[in-house]
């Protein structure tokens, strides 16, 4: 029995394991993805994976008193396109354009003064504040048993290049620590069917 190739209305093939019994690489034109791969899949169909970056800190970082301090050293991370990324630096530089959700918090640790003042978390868009959440204290509360911490969350459009951070700003007066814990940035590309 010789092989050959079937061809013709009356040439019928069924029964035919996916597993054991198709090999090679089926075209795009023929309905395949012209790969062998997932990853070589996604990107031969046009998609590309999404962004997600999710980072907190596990370490105290020291905020000076009127003036911006920009959070760094990020020590557990969850990252998808890990390379857009710096958890050393805090700084996030998109290598896609597109619609991003970008959320931080921050939590304060103990301070002994009865003083009035005010925490600003930023989230900053190539240096230019996108978003911010704000704590006040106008009393005379001695903030030493519950620290303050504050959240803040945007949706922001971004370009190649452009860069994500996440800032505090406090006037207490003197130089406040963030807590061990409790301090996280996320950021998730929006998939675009979403956005139509």
């Amino acid at each position: 029995m010789c092989s050959s190739d079937l061809s013709g209305a009356d040439n019928t093939i069924s029964n035919v394991s996916l597993t054991a019994g198709v090999t090679g690489t089926l075209p795009i034109a023929n309905g395949g993805t012209g790969a062998t791969s997932a990853a070589t899949a996604v990107t031969n169909l046009g998609f590309s994976t999404s962004t997600y970056i999710a980072a907190a800190k596990t370490t105290a970082q020291t905020c000076s008193t009127a003036t911006t301090t920009r959070i760094t050293n990020f020590s557990n991370n969850v990252a998808i396109n890990a390379g857009e990324w710096n958890a050393t630096t805090g700084i996030f530089t998109a290598t896609k354009a597109g619609i991003y959700a970008v959320s931080a918090s921050i939590q304060m640790a103990s301070i002994n003064t009865s003083n009035a003042f005010e925490i600003s978390l930023t989230i900053n868009k190539s240096g230019v504040v996108a978003s911010v959440g704000r704590f006040f204290n106008n009393t005379s509360t001695t903030w030493n048993q519950f620290p303050p911490s504050v959240q803040t969350n945007t949706i922001v459009q971004l370009n190649v290049g452009d860069t994500i951070d996440m800032g505090v700003w406090q006037n207490s007066g003197s130089n406040w620590n963030t807590y061990t814990s409790g301090t996280s940035f996320t950021i998730q590309e929006l998939p675009a069917k979403l956005l139509r």
